[in-house]
């Protein structure tokens, strides 16, 4: 009986710890040589991984399976990104997302097939190698992110803060990873409390992360990192006293509601918490709530909320940050998801994420004894994700353990008894499509992305004229392989544009016209037009594209 588990997992190809070694990669991939060095490497990595793992589940397939809700919740939501890529009006992006972000089509259908692996052959006694994973994660980045507060980063990064940055880029994620794999780190202390030596260099490992989470001035940290010592304790204390423990539940919902209000710079808290970049993301999530009732059906389609921010943004906002300050996601996934989804999209991914926390929840309830806590700990990481994505957006990097998450809430389903002929063959649709639809992106997407972006690199770092060299030609050429490498790519020529155009370089215009026949909503593009012509002192063309510029961004001043 006691190798049940271990031949459990042979079955299954690559057991719990494929998925588990996928996410620890996709955190820590990053790429020097890219212009965007995070974002682009870990959307390939995340591919590359999901068509990996996909490949050896093929040959388990012909085992019958009966499905879950979960099953079919990914599958909805997975029909609706292929409905969001068809109704985009920027078809080509939705798949890939906004640039630096890669939010888009393909990325969600990576995370769809990862968190449907997971739900298909996670098992409660899995829960401690979950938990080693993110520790194990943790130890990386608490190490590199004290060598950046340290200003001794062997890497050159646009940090002029000194804040960490870890392997994600910013500041806010990597405070955030760091918040999750300490409270994955707690519950392991706990675990272990038995043994001293383990359970003092756990908890040596956390005192430390805090101190690395309040350096860093990441204020969600430091929520996320509390909200896992609340639900600790609260399975304590609910193993000992029930009454005690509603106490301590009733102590830290008033506690958080007041929280809540201090970072709305209301009540006692405000000074601790509030931190003027809730005000800035009060005007994504209004110009993100006006940009879903305008397109409440399917809305502007994944990775296009940067180009509908200006004409969607109020007037506050422009007041508050000047003309030039847009934003390319809502900093709310499920507004991020109704603004560019739609209710189509937007109801998928609630709907999923209401049911893996019903599931979580129900999974505790079931469980008797010292086994409750394994339903505690799943809650803790969960919650903390999802607290995070309300104020926050999908970085690769974090946003794979939120799908890892939900798959593990998914298999606490019961397998139910069969309704539907297509119950038994889902994993055989599911896991054959994940192949071919990777297969396929791997070479029509990611491999042409990554030689572009890193062929902009070498645009952006083309010096200034030099004697005997003739810069300006070299700038040329790299645009034009850039072109076409992704010719269906307008956020490419935009970039293009910017750098040409900042060198003093006319066909710069020529590249900004390109990107707006494909998009005529780049207000980037039309941004740049605007100032070449002014510095050419072409009037004519300068108010056509503020004319144009002005349709899409109607409380820009400097337009009028």
């Amino acid at each position: 009986m006691a190798k049940a588990p271990k031949q459990q997992a042979q079955k299954s190809g690559t057991g719990i710890w494929g998925p588990l070694i996928l996410g620890i990669v996709v955190s820590l991939t990053f790429w020097v040589p890219h212009l965007d060095s995070f974002n682009i490497s870990k959307f390939v990595v995340l591919g590359i991984g999901v068509l990996i793992l996909s490949a050896l589940a093929l040959p388990n397939l012909k085992v019958k399976s009966q499905a879950k809700a979960g099953s079919y919740l990914l599958l909805v939501f997975a029909i609706m990104l292929l409905v969001n890529l068809f109704t985009s009006p920027n078809t080509y992006k939705s798949l890939i997302g906004a640039l630096g972000r890669n939010n888009g089509v393909l990325t969600y259908f990576f995370f769809a097939v990862l968190a449907f692996l997971i739900s298909i052959r996670f098992k409660l006694t899995d829960l401690p190698k979950l938990l080693w994973a993110l520790a194990g994660l943790g130890v990386f980045q608490t190490f590199y992110n004290i060598v950046q507060l340290a200003d001794a980063d062997p890497i050159t990064w646009n940090n002029p803060y000194g804040f960490i940055l870890g392997t994600l880029g910013n500041s806010d994620f990597a405070a955030a990873l760091l918040a999750i794999c300490s409270i994955a780190t707690l519950w392991l202390a706990r675990m272990y409390a038995g043994n001293k030596k383990i359970a003092f260099g756990l908890m040596t490992l956390v005192a430390i992360q805090f101190v690395v989470m309040f350096q860093s001035n990441v204020r969600q940290s430091l929520v996320l990192f509390f909200f896992g010592i609340a639900v600790l304790v609260y399975s304590e204390l609910a193993s000992k006293s029930k009454p005690i423990s509603l106490v301590w539940g009733g102590f830290v919902s008033i506690a958080g509601f007041l929280a809540l209000l201090g970072t709305l710079q209301i009540g006692p808290l405000t000074k601790f918490l509030f931190k003027e970049s809730i005000t800035y993301r009060g005007d994504y999530w209004r110009a993100a709530w006006r940009m879903f009732t305008d397109n409440p059906t399917f809305g502007v389609g994944l990775g296009n909320y940067g180009d509908y921010f200006n004409r969607y943004r109020d007037a506050a906002q422009v007041a508050r940050r000047g003309p030039a300050v847009g934003s390319d996601v809502a900093h709310s996934m499920p507004l991020d998801f109704l603004a560019m989804g739609g209710i189509t999209l937007g109801i998928a991914y609630l709907a999923l994420v209401v049911y893996s926390v019903f599931l979580v929840i129900s999974k505790i309830r079931s469980l008797e004894g010292i086994n409750k806590q394994q339903g505690y700990i799943v809650f803790s990481l969960l919650g903390a994700y999802l607290l995070q994505s309300l104020i926050s957006i999908d970085q690769i990097g974090l946003a794979v353990w939120g799908w890892i998450f939900i798959g593990v809430a998914l298999s606490f389903a019961r397998e139910r008894k069969l309704i539907a002929p297509v119950d038994p063959h889902l994993a055989k649709v599911f896991i054959p499509t994940a192949v071919l639809v990777t297969a396929i992106s791997f070479v029509s997407v990611s491999v042409p992305m990554w030689r572009a972006d890193s062929a902009l690199k070498q645009l952006a770092s083309v010096p200034a004229e030099q004697q005997g060299i003739d810069t300006r030609a070299i700038r040329i050429q790299i645009a034009s392989n850039i072109e076409s490498i992704t010719p269906r790519d307008s956020q490419f020529k935009t970039q293009i544009a910017l750098y040409l155009l900042s060198n003093g370089q006319a066909e710069g215009i020529e590249y900004a016209k390109k990107a707006l026949e494909q998009n005529p909503s780049d207000s980037s593009a039309l941004r740049y037009l605007i100032i070449a012509y002014g510095q050419l002192n072409d009037p004519v063309n300068q108010q056509k594209y503020k004319a144009e510029a002005l349709k899409i961004d109607p409380f820009n001043p400097d337009l009028k």
